[in-house]
């Protein structure tokens, strides 16, 4: 995981027609946290990563990194943590509209399909956590 951390933090890799490999890299680096003992390593790793990309005020890949972080507290029953961090998700994603043809697993979509999901991940969290009036919002939010 360091020697991939070294490649995101190297000046040269970081520019904005780049997006599209970071983005890609740092979706599958969730994979090795999720189902395993290291999540609580791959908080710290997310965390690390969303303070670097708000330096250098990336607010895809900061958007990114919360919708990963949302996975990763809401695999270890940390509801509120995970809603945080998908609220925080959706807000730079939002920041970054304009960002219309993001390329996953092979297939492109646009920032649209990427709200819809962090926002009904929102939704059902809330749900779960017994606040159905925001979580009712956040659902209406994903319909308009």
């Amino acid at each position: 995981i360091f020697s991939i951390w070294k490649i995101i933090i190297n000046k040269n890799y970081i520019s904005p027609n780049k997006n599209e490999q970071l983005y890609l890299l740092l979706l599958y680096l969730r994979i090795p946290y999720r189902n395993s003992a290291r999540i609580a390593e791959g908080i710290e790793f997310y965390n690390k990563a969303v303070s670097f990309f708000m330096a250098r005020k990336n607010s895809f890949l900061v958007s990114i990194c919360y919708f990963v972080l949302d996975g990763l507290y809401y695999n270890i029953g940390l509801l509120e943590q995970a809603v945080y961090s998908g609220k925080k998700s959706l807000q730079f994603n939002h920041e970054n509209k304009n960002f219309n043809d993001d390329l996953l697993f092979g297939r492109r979509f646009n920032s649209r399909l990427r709200y819809l999901i962090i926002t009904t991940g929102i939704a059902d969290k809330l749900s779960q956590l017994g606040k159905i009036n925001e979580a009712l919002g956040f659902s209406h939010e994903a319909l308009k």
